[in-house]
């Protein structure tokens, strides 16, 4: 078992760097296409459960304007380049949150406008993201399940321990 490690581990560091891509957006779409179904179900379940139309937003009337994507950037929302760390991720979900409440953004609004802050290694992960459900259940999608999708890929398991244990730690020390 040990030399397949071992031969595993060669063959991957003899992959260029476009296969080496190549094979990660494989494995991610694989993943993601796994998770879908489970998605869509709890879209259908969200829109499910109330009595408004599935077009108008939960808990908003329909009367209220959607605002304008000028009007969200005068709230400085605040980039994501997708580095996998904890802190900055959770970092980004409350501020964009914060910008939210702030610009009175609509539900139906939140996802499409949190994209637009992504750049780099997010916007490579949304874009996969877009390939593998569709521009369809991309563009309905609520933010719910959008800030799950970011925490399950930009707040690896092993470090949100870590911080866990640390902070144990300290409080046990006190």
């Amino acid at each position: 078992m040990a030399g397949s490690s071992d031969e595993n581990a060669r063959t991957e560091a003899r992959m260029s760097g476009t296969d080496f891509k190549a094979a990660i957006n494989e494995k991610v779409s694989r993943a993601i296409r796994a998770v879908i179904p489970e998605l869509l179900g709890e879209l259908k379940k969200t829109r499910e459960s109330t009595s408004e139309p599935t077009r108008e937003p939960v808990g908003e009337s329909s009367t209220e304007q959607p605002i304008s994507y000028k009007q969200f950037k005068q709230c400085d929302p605040p980039r994501f380049d997708g580095q996998k760390d904890v802190v900055l991720t959770y970092k980004w979900l409350r501020e964009m949150e914060a910008v939210f409440k702030l610009s009175k953004c609509r539900e139906d609004q939140k996802v499409g406008f949190a994209i637009q802050s992504f750049q780099a290694e997010a916007l490579y992960w949304w874009d996969t993201i877009e390939q593998s459900m569709g521009e369809d259940v991309t563009s309905s999608m609520r933010w719910g399940v959008f800030k799950e999708l970011v925490l399950e890929k930009f707040c690896p398991k092993g470090e949100l321990d870590r911080i866990e244990l640390k902070f144990l730690q300290l409080q046990a020390g006190r």
